[in-house]
């Protein structure tokens, strides 16, 4: 009984790390995603310059 109890709390650690994990790998690296879908649609990043 003890054993199965730890097991299951073993698992459910594990499976709150691995979430944290992609939750923050996700939110660290959010924009190389969408600038990959950008350049296959075949937009180009331009610059604009204001006068002073």
């Amino acid at each position: 009984m003890k054993r199965t109890m730890m097991l299951v709390i073993l698992i459910l650690i594990a499976v709150i790390l691995v979430s944290a994990g992609w939750f923050a790998y996700r939110n660290l690296h959010y924009d190389k995603a969408n600038l990959e879908y950008i350049r296959q649609a075949g937009m180009i990043e331009k610059q604009v310059t204001l006068p002073d």
